[in-house]
């Protein structure tokens, strides 16, 4: 980014000329702002598909997920303070006020405390010293100068799909509660040698097991894939290790999913990154034993076979 700088010209006995640079970095971005559990918000014009004021009656509980009824469709509805984790959404008197996005010809509702409006907002992007913030795309400024965060409607939509997956797989599990439910692993390496060896030993114990090729492709099968463990490497293409974990544990949808880093790296700086990112154990390639690792994995998750 080319930094701000003034030149100065001067000529003797005639006139001097400032000039100053001044870099234009910031974005206009039309949003609709809206209030959540105190703080403001803004949703992108771009993927909003109507905002509704839903009376009770639009409003119907199924196997404890809400929909909102809408044009003789039945949309899930989230209450985005709890996506974000913070906290409640507060029912309104007259209403709850719903943003309805749209993805992919797919639709979810997103309850609010309250829409604020619609604005054009100067936007820059994150510091990328903060990595990946899950369900953030931008900071922006309101017109009177506040600041306000731009959310990621792609992130939101995952997680509210996701949300509506888990709870019809719980349902199905409650219908099939004679099947005890087999913990999920997830194994991330690039090395193929190394990924299939963890496979086979958590694979032999009963655990139920997927691998990824490094930490992007990692994140991506989360979303799809709810899982009760990762298991990962840090030296990886694309995304690390290390900013894996951090991503994981800023969600805060993952942010209770334990983490096991393997590792070459074996020196004490190496170890306090992971800490940093509130790995949940570091092993060290060199020292991997395989009752040693496994005992680590029954510390966090318990056996194979999970409760019915």
């Amino acid at each position: 980014m080319v930094e701000a700088s003034v030149r100065l010209q001067s000529v003797p006995g005639g006139a001097t000329v400032f000039t100053l640079l001044v870099p234009f970095y910031r974005g206009v971005t039309g949003a609709v702002a809206v209030g959540v559990a105190g703080e403001t918000y803004a949703f992108p014009l771009l993927r909003i598909e109507r905002l509704v004021r839903a009376s009770a009656d639009q409003i119907h509980r199924r196997e404890g997920m809400q929909y909102l009824a809408l044009e003789g469709s039945n949309i899930g509805l989230v209450p985005l303070a709890e996506l974000l984790g913070l906290g409640s959404t507060r029912a309104g008197g007259d209403g709850t006020d719903i943003v309805v996005v749209s993805q992919d010809d797919r639709r979810a509702g997103f309850a609010v405390d309250s829409v604020l409006g619609e604005f054009d907002l100067a936007t820059r992007p994150l510091d990328a010293r903060l990595g990946r913030v899950a369900d953030l795309a931008a900071l922006a400024l309101m017109p009177d100068g506040a600041p306000v965060v731009l959310l990621d409607t792609e992130d939101l939509m995952r997680g509210a799909l996701e949300r509506e997956r888990q709870h019809e797989r719980l349902v199905g599990e409650s219908d099939e509660s004679a099947t005890p439910r087999r913990r999920r692993v997830l194994v991330v390496d690039d090395s193929i040698s190394v990924r299939e060896l963890v496979r086979q030993l958590l694979a032999a114990r009963g655990f139920e097991v997927q691998v990824a090729v490094d930490g992007m492709d990692a994140w991506s099968r989360l979303r799809e894939w709810p899982c009760d463990l990762v298991v990962t490497d840090v030296d990886m293409p694309r995304m690390d290790g290390i900013e894996l974990t951090r991503s994981i544990k800023q969600d805060p949808r993952l942010r209770n999913l334990p983490v096991i880093i393997v590792s070459y790296r074996d020196r004490p700086e190496d170890r306090g990154r992971g800490l940093e990112v509130h790995a949940d154990a570091y092993l060290t390639k060199s020292d991997f034993q395989e009752h040693g690792f496994l005992d680590v994995v029954h510390s966090l998750i318990g056996d194979a076979e999970a409760d019915a």
